[in-house]
């Protein structure tokens, strides 16, 4: 188009500006027509996933209720694994943690504390992508991916890295996967024990009463592990007076009159203000048993390696020094196999060394995790069962109340990988069934 002088209005900088206005316009349509069709042809595909998506779960609820509940909870873990995986790749262009979190949903579909959790699972595969496979098919959770994460953080990606970490968390639980890879963390630890020691001190504190979402008030307390771990197991052991002043395992759990986390208050009530605490009869002394396992080089002045709080990890040196001035000190002897004590039909009930040896070698619940102050005895063969369990280390396993309960309850037994040594349940024979408990609650 070719305009002469005379064609021109009389202000021609005003007449250029509407023109090139009205150029921008016409680009403008243009470009949004164009992308109106690319919308289209994206928008096409999706309306057919969401019709198959439809149709999937129309015939999901047409399965019976287990095997619908099984295909989800696969479906499930298979769209997680996809999730994280794109995540990441967010995270590899260069998307900053934020961004990775907004893209997770935060604040719209998820709370801001679950988006962080899949931005952390996310930045676990930035460190090392080979766990998509793993994720996709199945060896590795979402669940083992946090506990991970966990020690990814403080590791700067090793342990994402680390494959005998790895083989050892796609044979667990994710309950067990939790302490495996809080065992790991304390294994690689870099930072000198005192200085940690003291800054977990310089946090130390009682937060003032606040409300729960549930209309309760709360204390919320945090420390030094060891004052933790000590505070703790105070509770548990008034707590376990109260569980047996209540019938104890001969009452069956939905009978007892109170929870674990019940009897725990009652307790810590008991303890800090020095009134009963609804026993049945005196509770007694309740000094903690803090049991601490250090080798020859934990002892002496010239020690090289650090002494460790079972369940809780390596002390510094100047907390096991005090542990050791203003604690009974109990010895335990094992041979070759880690076996110390048998003790056959004799007795029922597990003897204090045989506890501590538990302690020892379990360090806690073997299914779970939980710590052992909060775990019993669990005879692998019962002891009332025809086949006639023993009292034996060897049949003998920590159980939180929970797992134990649980594997009582589904009528289970729990055995030992002989490659991982990890624990798995099985189904009981007829043989290492007991009789069901019959005694009523008190």
């Amino acid at each position: 188009m070719t305009l002469v002088d005379d064609q021109l209005p009389g202000n021609s900088a005003d007449w250029l500006r509407q023109w090139a206005e009205f150029l921008e316009v016409q680009r403008t349509r243009s470009f949004a027509s164009s992308l109106s069709a690319e919308l289209l042809d994206i928008k096409a595909p999706a309306d057919a996933l969401d019709a198959t998506f439809g149709q999937l779960v129309g015939e999901l609820r047409g399965c019976p209720a287990e095997v619908a509940l099984r295909r989800c909870q696969g479906f499930v873990q298979r769209l997680e694994a996809l999730e994280t995986e794109l995540l990441a790749d967010r995270r590899r262009a260069g998307a900053s943690v934020r961004e990775v979190e907004e893209a997770a949903g935060r604040g719209s579909t998820r709370s801001a504390a679950e988006a962080r959790k899949r931005s952390k699972r996310a930045e676990v595969l930035t460190h090392n992508p080979d766990l998509a496979g793993e994720l996709d098919d199945g060896r590795l959770t979402g669940e083992h991916l946090d506990a991970l994460a966990v020690a990814s953080e403080q590791s700067d990606g090793d342990a994402a890295r680390d494959t005998e970490l790895l083989d050892r968390l796609t044979n667990v639980n994710p309950d067990q996967a939790k302490g495996i890879a809080r065992h790991w963390v304390d294994e690689h630890q870099t930072t000198d024990l005192e200085t940690e020691y003291e800054r977990q001190r310089r946090m130390r504190g009682v937060s003032a009463p606040f409300t729960t979402e549930q209309g309760a008030k709360a204390l919320f307390t945090e420390g030094d592990r060891a004052s933790i771990d000590e505070i703790d197991q105070a509770i548990d052991r008034m707590a376990d007076h109260l569980y047996r002043s209540d019938g104890g395992r001969d009452v069956p759990v939905g009978a007892h009159p109170r929870t674990r986390d019940k009897r725990r208050f009652d307790a810590l009530y008991a303890l800090v203000t020095g009134q009963r605490a609804d026993t049945a009869s005196s509770a007694g002394p309740c000094r903690p048993t803090m049991l601490v396992a250090a080798g020859p080089e934990a002892l002496g002045p010239d020690a090289t390696d650090p002494a460790e709080l079972v369940g809780s990890g390596p002390l510094p040196r100047s907390v096991f020094e005090r542990l050791v001035c203003t604690s009974d000190l109990v010895g335990a002897v094992f041979d070759t196999d880690g076996q110390p004590l048998w003790l056959g039909r004799k007795v029922r009930m597990v003897t204090p060394g045989q506890w501590l040896a538990l302690v020892a070698r379990d360090r806690g619940c073997v299914l779970c995790g939980a710590p052992a102050q909060r775990c019993e005895a669990h005879h692998l063969i019962p002891w009332q069962a025809p086949a006639r369990g023993r009292t034996d280390i060897t049949n003998l396993v920590l159980l939180c109340t929970d797992c134990h309960h649980h594997t009582h309850d589904t009528h289970q037994t729990i055995q030992r990988h002989p490659h991982t040594s990890t624990w798995h349940l099985r189904p009981a024979t007829p043989d290492e069934l007991p009789p069901p408990r019959t005694k009523p609650p008190p």
